[in-house]
């Protein structure tokens, strides 16, 4: 087998709902989270703590954000609005994070069709 195929790039396709589940304060997934724009973004509590989640837009500052509780093996459930970019961080009932315990950024993305790039004449 030839050394490219084997090392076939991963892509990510949006869907209409992602995941992100909280374990020991830790987001998985800790980067891009990609959903379809309408679609639903679920704050996982895999922990039986509760956790505050902090978020705010791309270009906007951490403190202009919203918090929100994430109870204990709760799920708190967000709408992604088009062509959104979100930010977050998981901090404990404190206000305390950990290095690392951020994430995002969380990506909404309009579903589109491009056309005019065929690939030649069908005869």
């Amino acid at each position: 087998m030839p050394a490219s195929s084997a090392a076939k790039a991963k892509i990510k396709f949006p869907g209409k709902s992602a995941t992100i589940k909280i374990h020991n304060q830790y987001p998985d997934p800790a980067g891009e989270v990609l959903v379809l724009a309408g679609g639903k973004i679920h704050f996982k509590n895999e922990d039986g703590k509760d956790y505050r989640v902090l978020v705010w837009r791309k270009r906007t500052e951490e403190k202009l954000g919203i918090q929100f509780l994430l109870s204990g093996h709760g799920v708190v459930t967000l709408v992604a609005l088009p062509d959104e970019e979100l930010h977050y961080t998981v901090l404990d009932k404190t206000g305390t994070v950990a290095t690392g315990h951020g994430g995002g950024p969380i990506k909404s993305v309009v579903e589109s069709i491009e056309i005019g790039h065929g690939g030649g004449p069908i005869k």
